[in-house]
């Protein structure tokens, strides 16, 4: 025998043993000696009840992956007849869905059975001729208890013999046993198919393209730090906004037949001359990263379907101007991206920068009357806001719904394509992500909503080797990303939620993980959340995904496939196409 009979067992005789308890409330004679108890009773019915959900729970769910039909689950579930118990498959079902909780949860299943004839011993009437209560027992009970009319039928009159103190031990029994049954419940449903799923051919290319906007993006990190001379400013700081890609990553095939190029938005922070009375300010571009088709390795790339190998040598077009117009002008080396960005500001000239394989950044006189300049000049800092200022600061500017998922897969999005590398020395969180609000006019309301964009700040410094170490694990990666969702769903930070319920909130992994835990239980108490954005934000939290190795890590594509099948695709499945 398996031992998931015992479920079949528990679910048949929980329900005789309730209706058995409510007769007995029912009948009772002496009034006053039983108002003593009533409440033990009442107590107990109800956990008995928890202990019906969460079974049929778990093996409603499990036996959906057999060849049975719904009708003949249910009768499973509930019909009076054992012998499906003992199928093989069923109990084969659910040794797959629980996985490693199988054993815990026959446990669990055997200390409430335990439970069970304890109760039905003390229930004169119901038995009689015994003190003690057999499994043997309940099989004989669940099939000679008549149900006429839907209604257990008692020939004899109930009689209850536990004292309040009795009762009281079983119904702790039975919470302990409750509370097991739901921790796995909870970790099995968010297991539940994860390693079929995670191997799918579409979230295996969703992963493998961010690989690759990901390799591209360290490059041109390295691009844009070689191009600083680093005497001018003590630091130099560069915007990188988050783009969602949807196009890119959901595999869209392009119209033309040329390789087209990977484009980043980033904007460069120009210092102001001491003395000047004008502000700082930005100068945002777009830069096109591309790979040459004259690779100097001759030509071995690896294929688009795989991550990018390190000593792959692609070329990288790094363009202030619009590429459709080309230019012949001979190239220069450039060794001072700081002094060029302040003469291009002047007028002086228009210039084309392209990055190639010798990691050399050159730039290309272009005649003004036949380049339109693709920049635009931005104003820094004073109307940058962060994440955390935006929905939670002195002066809130909550975004609707739909801005705030399209939000939340972004920042998806762009931690699948910038994790590991320089761009992101700590995790993503609601403090380091700023946003430029531009109005987006519409026909009813003109220029009354805003279009939020996302961007990230990297600080080069004047060493002569910029730091690109990571200072953060995928567990910290994984728990602030959640975070990030929850706070973008309810527009409030953690640090509100914290106080408004009265929680300890420490900058330390622990007390953050903690805190996150009791956001995921008020939010499954209030019922507040969409179930799919929920499951997506607790399964960060918790870092419930599939892994080739023994705990989380970046560098397992098996993981990262995860992330994609069960976060990044559902808030892309949901997002509106127009807020992408």
């Amino acid at each position: 025998m398996s031992g998931v009979e015992v479920a079949g067992l528990i679910l048949g005789a929980i329900p005789i043993v309730v209706a058995a308890l409510k007769t007995y409330k029912e009948t009772k004679q002496r009034y006053i000696w039983f108002m003593s108890k009533e409440a033990y009773i009442d107590r107990l019915i109800q956990s008995l009840n928890e202990q019906v959900y969460f079974i049929k729970s778990d093996v409603e769910v499990a036996l959906r992956s057999t060849d049975l039909e719904p009708e003949s689950i249910k009768s499973i579930l509930t019909g009076p007849d054992l012998s499906p118990w003992n199928d093989h498959e069923v109990a084969d079902a659910i040794r797959e869905y629980l996985g490693e909780g199988f054993e815990l949860y026959l446990d669990a299943l055997g200390r409430c059975q335990a439970t069970i004839c304890t109760i039905i011993a003390s229930l004169n009437g119901l038995v009689s001729g015994t003190s003690k209560i057999v499994p043997a027992d309940l099989v004989a009970i669940i099939k000679n208890i008549s149900r006429p009319n839907g209604e257990f039928e008692f020939r004899k009159k109930i009689k209850f013999a536990l004292q309040k103190e009795d009762i009281d031990a079983q119904i702790k029994e039975l919470e302990a046993t409750t509370k097991i049954l739901s921790r796995i419940n909870k970790q099995s449903t968010r297991k539940e198919a994860v390693s079929l799923q995670a191997s799918s051919r579409a979230i295996t290319k969703f992963a493998s393209t961010l690989a690759t906007i990901r390799d591209s993006a360290q490059r041109l990190y390295s691009a844009i730090s070689r191009g600083y001379l680093h005497t001018c400013h003590d630091q130099h700081e560069v915007q990188l906004y988050l783009q969602t890609r949807s196009t890119l990553i959901q595999g869209t095939k392009p119209k033309t037949l040329k390789k087209s190029s990977l484009g980043f938005e980033v904007a460069f922070c120009v210092a102001v001359d001491a003395g000047s009375n004008h502000d700082a300010w930005s100068y945002k571009t777009e830069i096109q990263v591309t790979e040459r088709e004259d690779v100097e390795d001759g030509g071995n790339r690896p294929p688009s379907s795989s991550p990018l190998e390190p000593n792959a040598k692609p070329a990288i077009t790094f363009s202030l101007t619009d590429q459709a117009t080309k230019t012949t002008a001979a190239r220069n080396d450039i060794h001072d991206l700081c002094s060029l960005l302040h003469s291009t500001s002047k007028g002086v000239t228009v210039l084309d920068i392209r990055l190639f394989g010798n990691g050399k950044l050159c730039s290309v006189d272009s005649p003004a009357t036949t380049t339109t300049i693709s920049t635009t000049r931005v104003p820094h800092p004073k109307s940058f806001v962060t994440l955390t200022e935006l929905i939670s600061g002195a002066h809130p500017t909550v975004p609707d719904l739909n801005h705030r998922i399209a939000l939340s897969y972004n920042v998806v999005s762009a931690v699948m394509q910038l994790h590991s590398t320089s761009w992101l020395t700590l995790p993503l969180a609601s403090s380091s992500i700023h946003f430029i609000p531009e109005p987006l006019k519409t026909h009813k309301q003109p220029g009354r909503k805003q279009k939020y964009l996302p961007f990230i700040k990297a600080v080069f410094e004047s060493c002569t080797t910029p730091c690109t170490t990571c200072h953060y694990s995928t567990r910290d990666s994984m728990l602030e990303l959640g975070i990030l969702l929850f706070e973008l769903w309810h527009a409030q930070s953690i640090e509100v939620f914290a106080a408004d319920n009265g929680l300890k909130l420490t900058k330390s992994f622990g007390s953050r993980y903690e805190v996150a835990q009791k956001w995921i239980a008020h939010s499954e108490d209030e019922g507040d959340m969409m179930p799919f954005y929920l499951e997506a934000a607790t399964r960060c939290i918790e870092c419930t995904f599939t892994t080739a190795t023994a705990k989380p890590d970046w560098n397992d594509f098996t993981f990262q496939k995860s992330v994609c099948q069960y976060v990044l695709k559902p808030l892309l499945d949901i997002c509106p196409a127009k807020y992408r």
